[in-house]
């Protein structure tokens, strides 16, 4: 119950809004895998983030993944 709730802006799991980014790249991807936090990449589209991130956690987690 003292964990913070984060609000996710873009609707997808592991997909992050950064509005001082440049103005091409504003949507960044990341998944975490044993504790540590592996970022995908910076991305034009929510959706396209979605997808990497998609692709991540079916490479790291298998059939335990937690899709989008």
């Amino acid at each position: 119950m003292n964990r913070r709730k984060w609000k996710n802006a873009s609707g997808y799991k592991g997909v992050y809004y950064h509005p001082w980014e440049t103005k091409t790249r504003q949507w960044r991807a990341g998944i975490r895998v044993k504790r540590k936090m592996i970022w995908l990449g910076m991305f034009p589209s929510a959706a396209v983030a979605a997808k990497a991130y998609r692709n991540a956690a079916i490479r790291y987690h298998g059939e335990f993944a937690c899709l989008n």
